[in-house]
């Protein structure tokens, strides 16, 4: 075997700038030699010339680092796979622990991501500088070890060629992929829904429920009205139901809201003073349209909405402990007035006068002209009947039930005793209302409102079927719902009532009300009578009635022999919680698969590129600097050496980069290890 050849005398190297061949003499290389031999001989440097497979790393290294490459992406792959499985399982601790390693793994991720591509990008300028390149792609490649390298370096070198799209697009993924693995996994409350049996009172049917109403009033006349004027006056005292139909004309409103939250004002009127839930009047709804009755119409939860009535409708369930929300759907129906505009009482009692008698003598008539022993005369000067066509003559309705409205204003004397009146028809409105009913603990209250409503398709005669379409009721009825004081106070300001000086001066002046706003107010008024007097227990919770008691409507009434008969049927559906469950977000999971895939593809191509590679990695070295320079006297020889062998063996070199040529009168900025210059760069000296 011949031995290994020793380092000539002399060596040239190839100009760029020229492409001649500059020649260093023999006295050169000794110099060199001489001053790098000035320190300890370097250990392991090669001193004869040796083969690449002999000086390149062990295989053993490099099969090594290829392994520690790989487990990357495979590790990102694992803990892809693993999160697959746990979408919509319950919550566990094998699943925490992977839950975990999520989180763990997305500060991992740009950590991971960018060793695989700057050691991709290294393998990729290596292996096309082995085979000749462009020197713009070479540093474009190199420098291109972060998102924002890559596109400084292209605007620098204002060179843009396809590596800057394919570098900058994988860099993309480096935040795509951390963001992803955080996000990919999420643990979420789970819900189920189960049937739940409601009731509610009342039902839709005007005629039964008023039928009921006369044999309820009949058999417990005085402990009825007791309970009705008890229920009645707590209804229009309750503070909460001042702000109802207030805003678009009390002058006391603003001041109302301002000794009560606006929030709490809001929320305090859609439950009645039992916590019933109140249904509102549909055509006084935002968004409604008159001729789309059937589409659904959102309440308000910012705003006071227009209930039709003070009281609201009880549900009752037998599943009256669990926590949860329920959603259910019932039908509920009211009456609405179309009121005329103010008029003068004096001249229609003119033209009236037998009408006119009748009233100033019993206060009343009912529809068939007999007067009425009951006063449906208020304390304060006004009265409510149930007109009858002789009354109202030639009135534009197409209602069959007609009931007028008249006022007393002592200080109109040009009106006489009553200073306006009002004829209004009446009509009953059906719909049917989502509710969202709530409870927050067991065994604690339920809390359900409005959240929807919508028209009931009927036939048109239903909406002339009223309860002061009945005789008995139109009797009855107005003269208590009109006997408390407080009946006139909020009719003229809702906000007022308990504010008994704010009449002092006079009786209340109806008719400087908008007829929309009385009507509203007065339609109000009627429908909280008209519920009231139905069966007050079941208002106030009182009667222990629940889905389970006896229910028999095949035979008429009787409050105490069918107490379900007048109560309608519904079917909520509960929503309860049902642990944490693992959920996977599909978006995300995508982006994640597709930053996986980017990784693993760029782990592959640095494999394949370093197997194929011959030349010694050289590139994006400090110590590549001292190649072949002859400002530093590195030791002839290892030119096959990789630029970390060759860092490692002159790791104790001192070299700078300085001003080569001190004396001169322009100087040269060099990477030198003459510590005897003593040059360092000066801003206003001239350098070639």
């Amino acid at each position: 075997m011949e031995p290994s050849p020793k380092l000539g005398n002399s060596e040239s190297c190839t100009s760029l700038l020229s492409g001649g061949t500059i020649t260093k003499d023999s006295a050169t290389l000794q110099l060199q030699v001489l001053s790098a031999t000035e320190n300890p001989l370097i250990p392991d440097w090669p001193l004869e010339a040796k083969t690449l497979k002999e000086i390149s790393p062990a295989r053993l290294w490099k099969t090594t680092c290829q392994v520690a490459i790989a487990l990357v992406p495979t590790f990102f792959i694992i803990l892809g796979i693993s999160v697959c499985p746990l979408h919509g399982k319950a919550k566990s601790s094998p699943g925490q622990v992977i839950f975990q390693s999520t989180h763990v793994a997305s500060t991992l991720w740009p950590i991971a991501f960018a060793a695989v591509v700057g050691t991709m990008s290294r393998v990729i300028a290596l292996h096309q500088a082995e085979r000749g390149v462009k020197l713009g792609v070479l540093e474009t490649i190199m420098r291109s070890q972060t998102l924002f390298n890559t596109l400084k370096t292209s605007f620098g070198l204002q060179f843009f060629n396809k590596w800057t799209a394919i570098l900058f697009t994988i860099w993309i993924f480096s935040a795509v992929g951390s963001q992803a693995v955080l996000r990919i996994l999420d643990l979420k409350e789970s819900t189920g829904k189960v049937p739940v049996p409601l009731v509610y009172y009342p039902n839709t049917d005007i005629a039964t429920l008023t039928y009921n109403t006369f044999v309820s009033w009949n058999d417990h006349a005085e402990p009825s009205r007791i309970e009705r004027t008890m229920v009645y006056s707590a209804a229009l005292q309750d503070p909460k139901s001042a702000a109802l139909l207030s805003n678009d004309s009390s002058d006391s409103y603003k001041d109302y809201l301002k000794r009560i939250n606006r929030l709490e004002a809001i929320n305090g009127t859609r439950q009645d003073l039992w916590g019933n839930v109140r249904v509102p009047f549909l055509h006084l709804l935002p968004n409604f349209n008159e001729s789309d009755r059937r589409s659904w119409v959102n309440v308000s939860m910012d705003q006071v909405t227009p209930f039709a009535s003070l009281m609201g409708v009880p549900i009752r369930s037998s599943d009256d402990t669990a926590v949860g929300t329920a959603e259910l759907q019932l039908s509920s129906s009211y009456h609405v007035l179309d009121c005329g505009p103010w008029a003068n009482f004096s001249s229609w009692s003119e033209s009236h006068p037998r009408i006119n008698q009748r009233i100033n003598t019993t206060n009343a008539w009912n529809y068939t002209s007999q007067p009425s022993s009951s006063t449906q005369m208020a304390s304060s000067g006004t009265f409510l009947a149930v007109a009858n066509e002789e009354a109202y003559g030639n009135l534009n309705t197409d209602t069959r039930t007609v009931i007028m409205f008249g006022s007393r204003d002592e200080f109109a004397d040009e009106f006489g005793l009553y200073s306006g009146y009002t004829f209004c028809g009446v009509k009953t409105e059906y719909i049917d209302v989502d509710v969202e009913c709530t409870r927050s603990r067991a065994a604690g209250p339920m809390t359900c409102v409005a959240q929807r409503a919508r028209a009931t398709k009927t036939s048109p005669e239903k909406s002339n079927v009223t309860a002061l379409g009945d005789e008995w009721w139109a009797l009855h009825g107005p003269p208590e719902m009109t006997r408390l004081g407080t009946f006139e106070q909020y009719l003229k300001d809702p906000t007022q009532v308990f504010n008994t000086s704010y009449y002092d001066h006079g009786e209340p002046k109806f008719r400087s009300i908008p007829i929309s706003t009385f009507e509203s107010r007065l339609a109000l008024l009627l429908n909280t009578y008209w519920h009231v007097s139905l069966n007050t227990h079941n208002f106030v919770a009182t009667d222990g009635l629940s889905p389970t008691s006896p229910r028999d409507v095949t035979v008429s009434p009787g409050f105490d022999e069918h107490p379900l008969a007048d109560w309608g049927t519904t079917t909520a559906y509960r929503t309860f919680s049902a642990g944490q469950i693992y959920l996977i977000a599909p978006l995300w999971m995508t982006l994640y698969v597709a930053a996986t895939v980017v990784l693993t593809v760029c782990t592959v191509v640095t494999i394949v590129l370093q197997s194929r590679i011959r030349a010694p990695d050289i590139l994006g070295s400090v110590s590549t600097l001292t190649r072949d320079s002859p400002y530093v006297a590195a030791p002839p020889g290892g030119s096959g050496l990789e630029s970390t062998e060759r860092a490692r063996l002159l790791r104790d070199m001192w070299v700078r980069i300085q001003d080569v040529r001190p004396g001169d009168d322009v100087g040269k900025i060099a990477f030198s290890d003459d510590k005897g210059l003593g040059a360092r760069l000066k801003w206003d000296r001239l350098y070639e």
